[in-house]
């Protein structure tokens, strides 16, 4: 009996530690940890200026969003940019913005004001994210 109980115990903590190491992998993916958008050729908007405001970019593709929160400053625009292979409509959950249909390869910008804005695809709540607006 008391060997079972060991081999049990060993077993438990064989699946714990395995479960913790695909979390800590796969962090983005479980929505633990934000993503700070960075600007890259993927994410920002060239602008004609020099210190304009920044534009970040919000990517659907396929059954993901990238970056699953976006933090900007209060001077910063969004972009929603569809890369899907079908349309879709991109709206806030809390209403602090109109929702837009995106054809493929189509952009919708925003700005907001400082705070938090979740938003997420219509029909879809799984494609969801975070806008964090700064000072």
């Amino acid at each position: 009996m008391k060997t079972l109980n060991v081999i049990l115990i060993l077993v438990m903590v064989v699946l714990v530690g395995t479960l913790g190491a695909l979390i800590v992998l796969n962090k983005e993916r479980f929505g633990h940890t934000p993503v700070t958008a960075t600007p890259d050729p993927n994410t920002e908007v060239p602008t004609s200026e020099p210190g304009a405001p920044k534009v970040v970019r919000v990517v659907f593709q396929d059954l993901e969003v990238m970056p699953k929160v976006a933090i900007v400053s209060s001077l910063e625009s969004v972009t929603f940019f569809n890369k899907r292979t079908a349309e879709m409509t991109v709206m806030s959950d809390t209403g602090a913005f109109p929702e837009k249909t995106l054809k493929v390869n189509e952009e919708y910008k925003v700005t907001l004001g400082k705070g938090e804005y979740p938003f997420s695809v219509k029909g879809q709540p799984g494609l969801s994210g975070k806008i964090i607006v700064e000072n």
